[in-house]
This record gives C-alpha cells, structure tokens and sequence, in this order.
C-alpha cells in the first residue's frame, strides 16, 4: 500500500503551494483568502490520508483517520465563503447580506470538529479476527457526513450559478477553475454515498479521490496560470438541433465506455479496479470541458447552419433577441454593447468594435468592442474615411478596399485603425443621409469568407441600431433644449427679483433727501440695504449668465496672459489652506475673446478651490500639444464617479455641489467650443480631477 500512500502526500504539497501561489497575487484579497483557507484543510486531510496508508498498526491508523477528519470538518465553512465572492466584484456586499448562511455553516463545522475523536464519530471495526482495511462510522460522524454531503452541494450549486451566469470571455475565464473545483466536490459527494450506504470508510478508496483531487489541482493551476478566472414541412428550431447533439455527445461518450470494456475483456485485459474511475473521471472531465467550450460550441453551429439550413442565421430569432435587448436600453452606450452583443452571438468572428460619431466634433470614437482592448483612438472627418462612409452608405469589405485604386488611398490613409480593430467588414450606420457610426467586423475563425447572409444580418441589425440611436440622440437634444428653456424661465424669475430689489434700493435713495437725519430711517435703510445686498449675493453665488447667442470680440492673445490674470482676480494671497502650482511654457499667441476666455478660466480654478474642502494642491499649466494651445487646472479634490461624469457633466442643472446649479461648466463648455476648442475631463471617485481647455492654433 505503501506507492498509493505518496498520492495524498502529493495532494498535500499541491495544495499548500496552490494556496501560497495565490496567496502571493494579493495577499489582502478576500477571494485570494478564502481559496487559501478552503485549500488548507483539503491539504491537512491528505497529509493525513498519507500518513493512513503509510501506518501499520490500527492504533495509528485510527489517530491519522480522525485528524483527517479534521481536515473534513473544515472545508465547508472555507468553501462556502469562497463560493459567495469567486468572480463577483461586490462580493463583500454579497459576504454581508449571506453572513448568517456562512456563519451557519462555520459553526456547524466547528460543532463536529470537537467531536471528532470520540467513538461516536469514527472507531475500529468491533468484529474479531484480523484487521479489514476500513473504518467504521458512528452515530456522529453519520450525520457529519450527511451535513459534508449538503455542503458540497449547496458550494456546487453556487458554482454552477456562476458558470451559467457568465458569459463571453468571462465564461473562459472561470471555467476550468469551477470545473476543477466542481470536480474535487463531486467527488467528495461519491465518496460520501459510498461511506453513508456501507458506514464504513474504505481505505483502499483513499488513493483513488486522491487521483481525482489531483487532476483537479491541476486543472485549477492551469486556470490560475492562464488568466491574470418528406411532404409535410416541419421546422426545426436549430437551438433544438443544438440541444440535441449535446444529449448525442453524452450518449456518445457511454456508448464509447462501454465498447472499451468490451474491447478490454475480449482481448484479456485486465483494468484494475483501481484505475476505473480515474479513468472515467478524467473523460467525463474532458467531455464536460470541450461542451463548455465557447469555440467548439460555435463550430458546432455553423456546421449545424452550413449542412441543415439554407440560411446561415435564424434572422427572426436574432430580429426578436435584439428587439428584446433594445427595450430596456436608453443610452447610446447600452445600445452599442447591446448591438455587439447580439452580433458576436451570432456571427462566426472574434473581434467586432462600433464606433459613433460625433457630430460636434466630427470625428468616430469607440463605444463598444469584443475581443478588442479599449482604444483612445479618433477618427477625423478631415480625413477620407469617413466621408466615403456617408458617400457609399452601405458595406465594404477591406479586401476590396485594398484592390481598388482610390480604395487603397483610404485604406493606406487609415492603416492603424484597420490593423487595431482587425476589420474584414465595415457597416456605417446610417438613417437616411445621416451618419451615425461604424461597425467594424474581423475576420471569420472558420476560414471562410463573408456571404450575403453575413451582410444582410450586419445590415439589419444595423439599420435597427441606427433608429434607436438616432431616437435617443433626438431624445437627449429634446431634453437640452427644455433644460435651457427652463432656465431661460428661470433666469427671467431672477431678473424680476433683481428688479424688486432695485425698486427696495430706489425708495430709499428717494426718501433719503426727506429723512436722511432721521435715526430711525437711518437705522430701517441700513437693514433694508444689507437684507437686499445679501439676497443680491445669494443670487448671484448660485447663478451664471448663460449667452443665448455668444458673440465673440476677436483679438490676439497670449493664453499665458489670460490665465495670470484670471488666477489676480480671484485674489488668492498664499493664506488659504491649499497650494496652487503654476507651471506656464512658452506657447503661441492665439486669436479670440480674452474675456470670454476669462470665465473659463476663472469658473475652472474656483471650481477646483471649492473642491479642496479640507486644504489640498491645485496644479495650473499650459502647453502646446499637436496643434493645440492647452490650458489645464488639476486638484486632488474628492473627484466625481464615472456615471456623472459620462451622463451629466457639461449639462445645465447637473452639478456635484449642494448650492450648485450646474451652470458654469455649461457656459464654459459653450465659450471653448465657440473657439472651436474642446473641453476634456479626467476624474475618478476619490482621486481628484483635471479639466483641459484646447485651443486651436490655427482657428
């Protein structure tokens, strides 16, 4: 017995270094934790396990058995908080509204683990004569066993909700890790039935759920290592066709077993009992692991598509998939993904980006992308790309492109975008004349080339995504011009109300030639004033005028002139609890409004002081950067989160100050870019914020 006894010892070694490997990535994470603790005792009953076999006497073996069983006693607790934040990002959330469950099954554990040297739990078998490799159950140890059985169930189906809930990349990502954890629990499972059916623990089992622990630990390492986890016509649905063929590969798989055996006992070989289940283990394994598989499943179906159907795609079911993802979808971002998303579902292709336009300022940006890494790319209207889009409106193929004589032009011209996002096929998105974005698709993984199934699934998702884009643009202008109406509402209220004031002030000045040496009115006209001065304040610290039609007085300037004086005018003398750093390079004169240009600066840099509550550093600097004069105000302020910053900067009314109205960025947003200048914000929740004012040089 004693070359079966290195097994569980190597299962020991494997999980203390699995443990410490994870460990090492971060040891503050909680995920990182609680695998390490699920780990631990799975290697403490191994090294038990080893030291079982190894032993002689059946005194030891009984001392070793039970301190495995303290290895036991352990794991559901570990497991099941591992189980509550693998692959969830708001696990301590989760940990807090589950911490009665987790806490049930810790002191369950413990409650068995004070139990586990008693006769109750597990003893020597009573009957005489020599001694039989097993362990008898008792009482205690019965039940426990009937508890670990419910563990392993409840930590399997947890795992299970994770696998079916993940998708895309995320489902490559975990799979082999959840397979060689699933893996180690149903094990547990079948072992635990064999000893609840007989009460007894068989040694000679010990050795065999050490192999399948192996094979699992190995399967979970490779995760780790990998990710940085006739005359009647009846229609059949090809998602029934799909179904089916898994129920054939299952079949397929015990038909095979079963020809194995056969084959094995006709040719006398003897497969020792020993090796059975390992064996049937590690293929059931490999069969589960190839049906998971997001590459074979899509192969899968396009042979399916290719050999039983006359079109490639089910269009009404991707039609009423997409319609049915659209509903709920109110941004142009959750229409993009959503887009993408119905499409890389589909189609037989790795890689697939939409790009929208922005009609301000002219250019493509990446809103959404699969199998490609976000891009801080533009696309220029300048340029000939995209006004060939609009001209041709419909789809082109960059083979094509690159054959055509003026075509290369374009494609010599946008080289880098089309090497980035990998494009075999683009699909503008368009609504009549109107340009709205771009759809770029990569190359088919079968090998083949697109057909005119692949075009017309591009072309009418597309045209849907273009409609509900466009509604939502119109919706979103719609919405600015009643906000700026409601304000141009309000700003009349403020008037009326300044007008009441200087009626209030006009009185006094007209009775004061009458009344001047009376101390009572003296005294009534002194409170009359400030009351009306401090309501005058108040108005006026929450309000920003907005222009209706700017008009711009254009003179020749020097940015590093403006921003001096903006910084004098508020009149910072070094004795506020914050620091502002200047930094002015040597940049060109520029031509503008200077005191428009004012504003900016001088709403940007009080925005940053009102920021620093609690003392901080404002940094200032211009620069000249490709073609632009910049102007930049940084402070390590609380920041804004990124929902804020993405829906409601820039927009009257939204604004992250309790007596804010959200008026002057909106101001400032409209003087820069009536310079034909762009506004840019960088901010994250905690980490302060910087806003950048570019200027073009030639205007």
């Amino acid at each position: 017995m004693s070359y079966t006894a290195i097994l569980p010892l190597i299962d020991c070694i494997a999980c203390l270094g699995l443990a410490l490997f994870i460990l090492s990535r971060n040891v503050k994470s909680l995920i990182n934790i609680g695998f390490a603790l699920g780990m631990l005792p799975l290697g403490l009953m191994e090294f038990a396990n080893s030291m079982t076999l190894f032993s002689s006497s059946p005194a030891d073996i009984l001392f070793w058995a039970r301190l495995a069983r303290v290895g036991e006693c352990l794991l559901p607790g570990s497991w099941v908080l591992f189980s509550y934040t693998f692959a969830r990002r708001e696990y301590r959330e989760i940990i807090s509204k589950r911490k009665v469950v987790i806490t049930f099954f810790y002191i369950v554990s413990l409650l068995f683990l004070t139990l586990c040297y008693s006769n109750a739990f597990l003893t020597l078998p009573t009957f005489e004569g020599p001694f039989i490799p097993a362990l008898k159950i008792g009482k205690v140890g019965y039940y426990f066993y009937l508890f670990l059985c419910f563990s392993m169930i409840f930590i399997l189906a947890r795992l299970e909700a994770i696998l079916r809930s993940s998708k895309g990349i995320e489902r490559w990502q975990v799979k082999y890790a959840i397979l060689g954890l699933g893996s180690i629990f149903a094990s547990f499972i079948f072992v635990i039935s064999q000893r609840l059916l007989y009460f007894m623990i068989p040694l000679n089992l010990i050795a065999v759920h050490s192999v399948i622990i192996l094979i699992s630990l190995a399967l979970i390492l490779f995760a780790t290592m990998r990710h940085r986890l006739m005359e009647v016509d009846i229609f059949i649905s090809r998602y029934a066709i799909y179904s089916s063929l898994t129920v054939l590969l299952v079949g397929a798989y015990f038909l095979a077993l079963g020809l194995l055996g056969e084959l094995a006992k006709h040719f006398g070989l003897d497969i020792s009992h020993f090796w059975k289940m390992p064996f049937i283990f590690a293929s059931a394994l490999a069969l589960l692991a190839f049906l998971l598989s997001d590459m074979v499943r899509r192969k899968v179906r396009y042979f399916i598509s290719r050999h039983f159907y006359k079109n490639k795609y089910d269009y009404r079911s991707q039609w009423l998939t997409f319609s049915k993802k659209l509903s709920d979808k109110f941004t142009a971002h959750g229409i993009c993904d959503a887009t993408l998303e119905v499409l890389a579902n589909s189609m037989y292709v790795r890689e697939m980006s939409l790009w929208l336009y922005d009609e301000q300022q002219k250019q493509l940006e990446m809103a959404s992308s699969r199998g490609l890494p976000a891009m801080d790319f533009r696309i220029e209207e300048k340029g000939t790309l995209i006004t060939y889009l609009k001209t041709r409106g419909s789809f082109i193929l960059t083979s094509d492109l690159k054959n055509d004589k003026y075509g290369n032009t374009i494609y010599e011209e946008n080289r880098e975008f089309f090497e980035k996002t990998n494009a075999s096929l683009c699909m503008p998105l368009m609504v009549g004349d109107r340009f709205m974005g771009l759809i770029t698709i990569g190359p088919e993984f079968t090998g083949k080339g697109f057909i005119e199934d692949d075009f017309d699934l591009v072309r009418s998702i597309g045209a849907q995504a273009s409609n509900a884009l466009l509604n939502v643009k119109l919706s979103e202008q719609l919405l600015q011009v009643k906000e700026e109406e409601t304000f141009y509402k309000l700003s009349s209220f403020v008037v009326h109300d300044l007008k009441n004031f200087t009626s209030m002030l006009s009185l006094i000045v007209q009775n004061a030639a009458d009344y001047l040496d009376n101390p009572e009115f003296q005294k009534d006209a002194l409170n009359t004033i400030s009351r009306t001065i401090a309501k005058m304040k108040g108005l006026m610290a929450r309000l920003s005028s907005l222009p209706k039609g700017l008009e711009l007085t254009l003179q020749e300037f020097n940015l590093n002139t403006v921003v001096a004086e903006a910084i004098d005018n508020i009149g910072w003398n070094g004795s506020n609890n914050f620091n502002i750093i200047r930094k002015f390079e040597s940049i060109p004169t520029l031509k503008g409004d200077t005191n428009q240009l004012n504003k900016v600066v001088t709403n940007l840099i009080l925005n940053a002081m009102e920021a620093l509550v609690d003392g901080g550093e404002i940094r200032i600097r211009t620069y000249l950067d490709n073609g632009w004069v910049v102007f930049s105000v940084s402070d390590n302020g609380p920041g804004m989160d990124k929902e804020f910053k993405e829906r409601y900067l820039f927009k009257p009314f939204r604004s992250t100050k309790k007596k804010g109205l959200g008026i002057g960025l909106f101001q400032c947003k409209t003087i820069v870019e009536a310079h034909k200048g762009r506004i840019e914000v960088e901010s994250e929740k905690g980490k302060g914020c910087t806003f950048r004012v570019k200027l073009p040089i030639n205007r």
